[in-house]
């Protein structure tokens, strides 16, 4: 199977220009030349980023 060559499917590159860099969604896609959602659901899948918590009366 052949590697993927998208930025966004490379847990080492996400983890060190969100975590490490600490570059915004917005950074990453532009340098990954995608858009700010593609960046979201790889934090997403690598669990990068934490769910916002629900509001409770």
């Amino acid at each position: 199977m052949a590697k993927s060559l998208k930025l966004w499917d490379n847990k080492d590159w996400v983890y060190k220009r969100y975590v490490v860099e600490k570059k915004t969604v917005l950074q990453m896609a532009m340098e990954a030349k995608c858009s700010h959602m593609t960046i979201q659901r790889a934090l997403d899948t690598f669990g990068l980023i934490k769910k916002p918590r629900k509001w409770t009366k």
